[in-house]
């Protein structure tokens, strides 16, 4: 689960590993070790919220994580083993957060960023709430509300919008409204993402979820970076 990008990230994924082979700390207590090892700002975190399977000898473990992004390495900091296959649900993710929380202290977020997964209104107004700030991609098909009123689908929202790819409007079941943006890749699916932030870049941002996603191709990617690259590209 350890996502680097070239040299400096297979170094900085190294250094705690050759650590852990020497020293048992109590659950959760690797966290603040694992997440000073891989560097990065350590009072405003950026966040990737993942779910993967892993095979462990025979049995395949389904892990929901939170991962340290930094410029390098996305490293993941604890995780919980879910006791089924599929999605993760809300009271797994907030479960988890506040035990992130516990450790590093929701403050110290700088944003979570998350995939289509990771919606839902419970978990989004949760978020709200905690005023921990996200950038989490959507599907298409949701509904929203206008500020006229009308309630059309995001996608209807997106391309009506005069404003092209930018727009706001309330998604169904959130309190306040959201700040939406939407990008087509050449040859790939409409990406939209949504953030609380005013003024936020937020594709910009959520390109971040992938763009260590370089060591080689797979078939979830939907953006993929060059080795030497910052920037992720459109997987063809």
């Amino acid at each position: 689960m350890w996502r680097t990008s070239g040299a400096r990230g297979r170094s900085t994924c190294r250094r705690p590993q050759r650590f852990f082979q020497h020293v048992r700390l109590p659950e959760d207590g690797a966290a603040p070790v694992i997440a000073r090892l891989a560097g990065g700002a350590a009072d405003r975190r950026m966040l990737v919220l993942d779910r993967t399977n892993r095979k462990i000898g025979e049995t395949e473990v389904n892990l929901l994580l939170p991962a340290n992004r930094t410029r390098h390495s996305q490293v993941p900091l604890m995780a919980v083993v879910l006791d089924r296959v599929g999605n993760s649900g809300t009271p797994e993710r907030i479960a988890l957060m506040q035990r992130y929380g516990a450790i590093f202290g929701q403050e110290g977020i700088a944003m979570l960023l998350a995939d289509r997964e990771f919606v839902g209104e419970d978990w989004l107004n949760w978020l709200d709430r905690k005023d921990i700030p996200f950038t989490i991609r959507l599907a298409h098909h949701r509904f929203v509300t206008r500020a006229d009123g009308c309630k059309v689908s995001l996608a209807t929202q997106i391309t009506l919008h005069k404003q092209g790819r930018r727009t706001t409007a309330t998604l169904d079941g959130m309190a306040r409204p959201l700040h939406f943006a939407a990008l087509k890749p050449k040859g790939g699916e409409r990406v939209i993402v949504a953030t609380y932030r005013t003024g936020h870049d937020a594709l910009a941002t959520y390109r971040k979820r992938w763009a260590i996603e370089s060591v080689r191709p797979t078939h979830s990617n939907r953006w993929r970076s060059g080795p030497h690259s910052a920037t992720p590209r459109p997987a063809a």
